[in-house]
């Protein structure tokens, strides 16, 4: 009994928190501001408080919705914003050049391969 409540304790406290990129990235940056603390003697940080900041959710036909404390929007403009954002975290221009190029395709040249073939 006393192993299955410290298991549920322990998801808990790690399932507290969404399983997206976002809270990945934040968690990885306060990681690596930790690691780079000990490395130099300098004192630890605070505890991880992780800092919502929305969401965006494709929701097809070329529309999306945004979603966070301060803005809720949806459609069209939400859609390109979320692309624009997206292209923003992409580290090379040829990722850029092939998400481009596959969001072009999609939108113009349809999904179904066999219709191209």
């Amino acid at each position: 009994y006393q192993r299955r409540v410290h298991g549920e304790e322990a998801d808990r406290k790690v399932t507290s928190l969404p399983p997206t990129a976002q809270v990945a990235a934040q968690q990885g940056d306060y990681l690596g501001q930790q690691l780079n603390r000990r490395a130099t003697g300098a004192a630890p940080l605070e505890s991880f408080h992780y800092n919502h900041r929305g969401a965006f959710s494709y929701i097809g036909g070329g529309e999306a919705v945004y979603d966070s404390k301060l803005i809720r929007t949806h459609g069209a403009a939400a859609f390109w914003t979320r692309n624009i954002l997206y292209f923003g975290k992409l580290l090379s221009w040829e990722a850029q050049r092939n998400v481009f190029f596959d969001i072009f395709w999609a939108r113009y040249g349809g999904r179904d391969l066999a219709e191209v073939l």
